[in-house]
């Protein structure tokens, strides 16, 4: 589940980079896509110099640095080789990246120009392929481990293999992977309806029910089909699927164009459907894990959060069987509750919040419920109990999107006496890992 929502956030930061690409790209954009932490680790410092040299063999067409960048790497601490046809680039020692600085400068400089249309066209119609092509991965590597799982699921009494098979095989069990691989295959290749059906035969909820949008989601999956085998133009196929192809008479052979925005809403449609299904899938297939997955889940639904896919968060508060562990199921639907409000409003759930009976549990509850409800001076003193005794964090109040409006209307030099308007931005919300 984490690979796949890890694949599509790589995925929204290249698209944020060819949003930055289409006018001038400046220090300040640069600082919008790798500023988030005040101090990045290592691995975090890797990717952001991965990405700016996948984005530069983009820029100049090949693979290849952006001029007077060689210099750069090597005042870095950096190396660079070719790989698959383009430039990356490793560190030579973990020490030396701390003086990485000037690499990204100069190569920020280098692309200080915009990104040729004919060139940005064709890499926002490539991630539009990497988001569903993704979404088809984990699909069938979901599938992959029911059939690992569950082997008579392979039909096995069906000839499979002629003698000449069995006997290149080194063992049994090599002839059983080979079958996992032959069943997987045939799975993906089927399309849509027979996911679906298939993944509910195994008991995960409807993929209509998880989807944020059916309608939508549908048609993301046959825009790609369309960049993929039609040129980028409506086929039959596309007007047969997409009911808003229909409703709008969109004629046949006009061009679909596939926009910044067009992805920013692609990623969450298929996000929430991905996690969805494999969320239930894992509870259904792991029955003495359930506090493990549940975790998991609320892990996904905050970095959905961060995100700002506030639709993936919310929707994800329905994955959660009823007999989740209390602390696991709170968590999800607290979270669930905050986007609600981000997408509609202060008021949203507000009668079902008013209801929430917090007497009998732990009193971050009754913080978040004070919250959730704009009553942030009531909140403050109990706040500041909790905070003595280790139940919340510093790191909750200045990350837990939780606390936004407590944030904006409270003077945070009550709570910290310190303040000076810049605290922590990293790391995991204690509540988060830790319920009550």
């Amino acid at each position: 589940m984490n690979t796949f929502f890890s694949e599509i956030r790589a995925i929204a930061d290249l698209v944020n980079f060819v949003a930055g690409a289409e006018g001038d790209i400046d220090s300040t954009r640069f600082s919008d896509i790798f500023g988030d932490l005040p101090d990045p680790n290592f691995e975090q410092r890797t990717a952001m110099v991965e990405l700016l040299a996948f984005y530069s063999s983009i820029l100049e067409g090949e693979a290849k640095l952006p001029n007077n960048s060689e210099e750069a790497i090597s005042a870095a601490g950096l190396e660079y080789f070719y790989h698959e046809g383009r430039v990356q680039t490793r560190v030579k020692s973990e020490s030396d990246f701390a003086h990485a600085g000037p690499y990204l400068s100069a190569v920020a400089g280098a692309l200080s120009k915009p990104l040729p249309p004919e060139r940005s066209e064709i890499v926002r119609k490539s991630l539009l392929t990497q988001i569903v092509s993704a979404f088809e991965v984990h699909l069938g590597a979901l599938m992959r481990i029911h059939l690992s799982v569950h082997r008579k699921a392979l039909g096995a009494d069906e000839k499979e293999f002629s003698l000449a098979d069995l006997l290149a095989y080194g063992s049994i069990e090599e002839a059983v992977e080979d079958l996992v691989d032959r069943r997987v295959e045939d799975f993906t290749r089927r399309g849509l309806e027979h996911w679906a059906s298939q993944f509910e035969r195994l008991g995960t909820p409807k993929m209509r029910d998880l989807a944020i949008d059916w309608d939508t989601f549908v048609e993301v999956l046959e825009r790609r089909n369309a960049v993929v085998h039609h040129n980028s133009t409506v086929s039959r196929q596309y007007v047969a699927r997409v009911r808003e192809a229909k409703r709008n008479n969109i004629q046949l052979r006009s061009i679909l164009r596939i926009d910044v925005p067009y992805l920013n809403s692609a990623l969450p449609s298929v996000l929430a459907v991905g996690v969805g299904v494999g969320c239930s899938l894992a509870l259904k297939l792991e029955k003495s894990e359930q506090s493990e997955i549940g975790n998991e889940i609320v892990d996904i639904q905050y970095s959905a959060m961060t995100q700002g896919w506030w639709s993936v968060a919310e929707k994800m508060g329905g994955v959660l069987p009823a007999n989740m562990r209390a602390g696991i199921r709170l968590r999800c639907q607290v979270n669930s509750w905050i986007s609600g409000q981000e997408l509609n409003g202060p008021n949203s759930n507000r009668a079902e919040i008013e209801r929430w009976d917090t007497s009998a549990l732990a009193p971050i509850y009754k913080i978040a419920q004070r919250c959730l409800l704009g009553d942030y001076n009531a909140a403050v003193p109990e706040i500041i109990e909790i905070m003595k005794s280790g139940d919340l964090s510093e790191i909750d109040l200045r990350r837990w999107p939780l606390f936004k409006g407590l944030r904006e209307n409270v003077d945070l030099a009550q709570i910290f006496p310190h303040e000076s308007g810049n605290g922590p931005a990293e790391g995991p919300e204690s509540l988060q890992q830790n319920p009550s």
